[in-house]
């Protein structure tokens, strides 16, 4: 059984309303469309995406029927051709259905498939291009905290190579449905035993919301959840937590320095710490080791 990193409860940010008008516009347009600025729910139309599920069934309709057209495989290229307003709800995701175009034996062939069976975001190793990233919601959990429920979103990161998939990772997304994330793979940042060190950006793009990150190294065979990294910050003050790798600026050779800062802004805007560390690691193939 493959494990779930979940984040505790203390590592969750805490939000805070910056401009309520703004705040109050958004919860307005959501409740006419539950997935107004959505990332998670919304398919550029004309782009391509990738099949996230094995044996995802595509219908003649936007409707689940005993007869698909055809089952596609994971990764399996699709085109958006519209979104369509029927919606349903899978493993505790609503989401639309989508018209799409796509390839099977060298020919085109339309239909429809739910939303929830397409990954939301893929990018290439930077170190070895035939190898593709792609992740998406595997689930949304109800969290029951006592005094209030929340959801937690449940991703799955593939590693997809030659038709075949190589890894997974399931973690725990940050923030809600409606917060941005996008991954990018950055290289080995020359850590040697490593192909690319992945990031999985949440941002929710406002003032007070989520800014944070989650490292993943991949190494040619698994994927490694490393961390969570945070960023935060207003008009008067500023904390984060980030990795300085060997290939940045003040970077060790094969040692990876986690540092964690937080300050505020003084005359001309210029940065005042108040609390500054730097923690050094190396990479053993398995975790990250705190360098004594």
């Amino acid at each position: 059984m493959q494990n779930i990193f979940i984040l505790p409860l203390n590592t969750f940010i805490t939000m805070r309303i910056c401009i309520l008008l703004v705040l109050f516009n958004f919860s307005v347009f959501a409740q006419e469309d539950y997935t107004f600025n959505s990332s998670y729910r919304t398919f550029e139309v004309g782009e391509s995406f990738f099949i996230f599920f094995d044996n995802t069934p595509i219908y003649p309709s936007p409707y689940i029927t005993p007869n698909p057209l055809v089952e596609l495989s994971i990764g399996h290229s699709i085109t958006i051709l519209e979104r369509i307003d029927e919606a349903i709800e899978i493993n505790g995701f609503r989401t639309n259905w989508y018209h799409v175009s796509f390839l099977t034996e060298g020919n085109e062939q339309f239909g429809f498939v739910w939303g929830g069976n397409i990954a939301r975001h893929a990018f290439y190793s930077l170190d070895s291009p035939k190898t593709l990233f792609f992740y998406g919601i595997e689930k949304i959990e109800t969290i029951d905290r006592g005094n209030y429920k929340e959801e937690s979103i449940i991703l799955n990161l593939i590693a997809y190579d030659h038709g075949f998939v190589i890894d997974q990772l399931k973690f725990q997304a940050i923030g809600t449905l409606y917060t941005n994330t996008q991954g990018n793979a950055l290289g080995n940042k020359g850590i040697y035993s490593i192909q690319d060190v992945i990031e999985i950006a949440f941002n929710d793009g406002y003032c007070g919301g989520v800014s944070a990150s989650i490292t993943i190294f991949w190494d040619g065979k698994k994927l490694h959840y490393i961390d969570l990294l945070t960023n935060s910050f207003n008009s008067e003050t500023f904390a984060s937590k980030f990795f300085v790798y060997p290939v940045d600026k003040y970077g060790k050779e094969q040692f990876i320095t986690l540092r964690e800062e937080s300050g505020i802004y003084g005359q001309d805007n210029h940065p005042v710490y108040t609390y500054l560390i730097d923690k050094l690691y190396k990479w053993d193939g398995v975790i990250l080791r705190r360098h004594k």
